[in-house]
């Protein structure tokens, strides 16, 4: 099954949901090896990144290097990708997205970025990974800066805080320390994404859930199933290469695809 096959039941639906997962992650979509990004910055005059990939395999401060080449990438290009398939099914509706992903490919689509929230964080945006303070740090000129000094002169220090001189981090919920993620970067976006949900009442509703699996269940696969048992106008397509299974109390009006989220929207 693909997108197109559920055409009717999205152009029926007065309001989308759509929930993106780990499925539809940059680095599935966009390789770190492609040839696109080594053609971009052999473009920009940058040599290093090659042997920064080769490296980053075993190597910590490669591997560090290689996020901010990736990064950069994407936050300075319009890249043609499958969420501009995803646009095109959804061109003249009422939607909103929500993410789990942090790579910000989806920000490089024709999607419109009002209607996207990503609670779990950007890579757009440092923070100080002491927490010294709730500030945030505009991260694309800084990323610049700090390639061009690797390529000039090697130097592979990483990027500080301006307060504290500790080490800036992206603005991302890590697993490992997650009480020291800066929420400011998304709460204003998470408040239109909640106004947005209260108005699906009643509504013909679709969620249609993208490659989550069960990694951030409580972020959307949870909340969606709930929305849909409650309205009985609303639907569930979940699609998911392993994990696309449908609870019996949703059957009547859910759909389950068990094929990858890149292939669905292929």
């Amino acid at each position: 099954m693909k997108i197109t096959e559920i055409q009717k039941t999205i152009e029926d639906a007065e309001m989308i949901v759509i929930g993106i997962g780990a499925e539809l992650r940059a680095d599935k979509i966009i390789p770190y090896d492609s040839e696109e990004i080594k053609a971009y910055y052999e473009k920009l005059g940058m040599k290093q990144y090659q042997h920064v990939l080769e490296e980053a395999k075993d190597k910590e401060d490669f591997a560090y290097l290689r996020e901010l080449y990736y990064a950069y990438y994407i936050q300075t290009q319009k890249i043609s990708t499958i969420y501009d398939s995803l646009a095109k099914v959804l061109e003249g509706k009422n939607y909103f997205i929500i993410t789990s992903n942090t790579d910000d490919l989806i920000y490089s689509s024709s999607l419109d970025a009002a209607r996207i929230v990503a609670p779990c964080g950007t890579r757009r945006l440092f923070q100080c990974s002491k927490g010294c303070s709730k500030n945030l740090y505009p991260a694309k000129e800084l990323i610049l800066a700090k390639l061009e000094e690797f390529e000039l002169t090697g130097d592979m220090s990483r990027i500080r805080c301006g307060k504290c001189k500790e080490e800036l981090i992206f603005n991302i919920r890590e697993k490992e320390n997650p009480a020291n993620y800066v929420e400011e970067g998304y709460l204003s976006q998470w408040g239109n994404y909640t106004k947005w949900l209260q108005g699906t009442l009643n509504k013909r509703f679709l969620a249609l859930e993208l490659g989550e699996g069960f990694e951030q269940p409580s972020l959307f696969h949870w909340p969606f199933e709930r929305i849909v048992y409650f309205n009985q106008k609303a639907k569930l397509v979940r699609v998911h290469n392993k994990l696309s299974q449908i609870g019996e109390e949703l059957k009547e009006r859910a759909t389950s695809v068990p094929i990858s989220a890149i292939e669905f929207l292929g």
